[in-house]
């Protein structure tokens, strides 16, 4: 039999909050940059499949910690990679819907989805 100690204090309690999920998205825009810019390549469908993905993993998540205003905002600024997300038939319908809805940028019904 093994017995350990949780600490409130500890690195595995704590949340994520909106700066944490910023700092991907600077990732994510930095590699793009990288990319383009440097290694002068196109980005290949699977890494923008990626991209599209997280971009609204992240968004969602932030609206889910209840920071919609800043959901609203990223929203606007990643509209495209949202849209091209929602049509995308390999993701999950229900992530693809859920975008749909981001789109609408409707702070009500966002108000509504973080309580999902």
């Amino acid at each position: 039999m093994a017995y350990y100690r949780q600490h409130k204090e500890s690195k595995t309690h704590e949340k994520y909050t909106s700066e944490y999920y910023l700092q991907e998205l600077i990732y994510l825009n930095s590699l793009l940059i990288f990319i383009d810019k440097i290694l002068k390549r196109e980005i290949s469908g699977n890494m923008k499949k990626v991209i599209y993905y997280r971009t609204y993993r992240i968004i969602w998540r932030i609206i889910k910690s209840g920071d919609v205003d800043r959901g609203i905002e990223l929203i606007k600024k990643y509209r495209k990679r949202l849209k091209k997300f929602g049509n995308i038939k390999d993701f999950k319908w229900n992530d693809r819907l859920k975008c749909k809805i981001f789109l609408l940028n409707n702070k009500f019904l966002l108000n509504l989805l973080k309580n999902i």
